[in-house]
């Protein structure tokens, strides 16, 4: 039980950091001023939310496999 709740930290504090850095790197880049902000802004949502699912998917099989 404790294995999961660290491995569940020790995967979803990455996930954060990178969804917050995606958020900060997206308004430097349109104070810059970029050419396609909503193009970019839907980029790193994207990118993000796939890092999320594949986070939570990893911890799914990685509890399946503990209870087999």
């Amino acid at each position: 039980m404790y294995s999961i709740l660290i491995l569940l930290a020790g995967l979803s504090l990455p996930t954060i950091a990178a969804f917050f850095l995606s958020l900060f790197v997206f308004n430097k880049t349109t104070k810059a001023g970029l050419k396609y902000p909503r193009t970019y802004q839907a980029l790193t949502f994207i990118f993000s939310f796939l890092f999320i699912v594949g986070t939570l998917v990893v911890l799914f099989i990685y509890n399946f496999s503990l209870q087999r």
